[in-house]
């Protein structure tokens, strides 16, 4: 019997305006609504709302393939996943500088925040610093 790392399964990933993603991997990690996800063949079934946050792909061979995703849905069966992506960059097209700015005003506008609008200003954070997370991610592989 394989290893589950050894095994590939199949991965789609769409946003509203592009297909990004069509192949095998052995390895997938996202944060879920529920948590951190590890998805590897086999996995059990399940859908599952996607935070923002860093995506990461493993292929066969150790390649990693990092994103940001802004939000969606993921759809995980034994051997295949698809994902329904709000918004995708990948990891190199990423400008840490401008991810810093980014995080620094989300920072700013949470201090100031309305009540009625802090959902939306914690979000606007979370997503400055998924994105920092993702650009800074380049420079370790």
């Amino acid at each position: 019997m394989k290893s589950a790392y050894k095994s590939t399964f199949k991965v789609q990933i769409v946003t509203p305006i592009d297909h990004v993603y069509s192949g095998s991997i052995v390895h997938l990690s996202v944060k879920g609504s529920e948590g951190d996800l590890g998805i590897c063949y086999g996995h059990a079934p399940l859908l599952t709302g996607l935070l923002p946050s860093m995506l990461t792909m493993v292929k066969k061979g150790g390649e990693k393939d990092s994103l940001y995703v802004a939000g969606g849905f993921m759809e995980v069966q034994p051997n295949n996943v698809s994902i329904l992506a709000d918004t995708l960059i990948r990891a190199k097209d990423i400008d840490e500088k401008k991810a810093q700015e980014a995080r620094r005003n989300a920072e700013k506008r949470l201090q100031n925040c309305d009540v009625d609008q802090l959902i939306k200003c914690e979000l606007q954070l979370m997503k400055a610093i998924a994105k920092l997370r993702v650009a800074r991610s380049v420079k370790q592989y």
